[in-house]
């Protein structure tokens, strides 16, 4: 069976990843409150460069440190516009941008909006597991490496409670729904 990758609610102080993406509302600032300093001073520094709007699938991205992860800066395009259609994309998006770039841990910024509330947790956390699948049975055992591991989910500020309850139902549903790909 196609395995998805493990997902988990982390906290902000400390996302153990290869890499962080946040996205980012057109004209807004990035939502780095409580993430560690390295982490939110890259924000800082990628939304201010020249050029960065934030549109639909703008990217800009730091270098890997010596001591910390690789972090990207996901323009989400206009907040008004923004659907759960929109939510998927940017999932399947930053999942293939983390296996091309052989991070086996991402953590994933997830902003506040409608679509990713306290009542979205559990599709928000059952998207991004099934951002990584990839039906590869018959793909040799070197077709199958940069696979991604471990997603670590930082969910909008004051919404961690609703994440951390939606976990289980969430992994659940994702495992069931990779089963019936494989079978499809």
């Amino acid at each position: 069976m196609t395995e998805i990758a493990s997902v988990r609610v982390a906290a902000r102080e400390r996302p153990e990843a290869d890499l962080v993406v946040a996205g980012c509302f057109e004209g807004e600032e990035p939502e780095a409150a409580g993430m560690e300093e390295k982490v939110r001073h890259a924000l800082v520094r990628l939304k201010g460069r020249g050029g960065w709007k934030g549109k639909d699938e703008q990217i800009a991205q730091t270098d890997a440190g010596p001591d910390g992860p690789v972090v990207t800066l996901s323009g989400l395009g206009a907040r008004k516009d923004f659907s759960s259609v929109k939510l998927e994309r940017w999932f399947s998006r930053i999942a293939e941008e983390a296996r091309i770039a052989g991070a086996r841990r991402l953590a994933v910024l997830v902003p506040g909006h409608a679509e990713t509330c306290r009542s979205a947790a559990e599709r928000v956390l059952r998207g991004l597991a099934l951002s990584v699948y990839r039906y590869d049975r018959y793909q040799s055992e070197a077709d199958r490496t940069n696979r991604l591991e471990d997603v670590a989910v930082l969910p909008p500020e004051g919404e961690e409670e609703a994440y951390r309850g939606a976990l289980e139902r969430a992994q659940t549903v994702a495992a069931a729904v990779a089963f019936t790909r494989d079978l499809a």
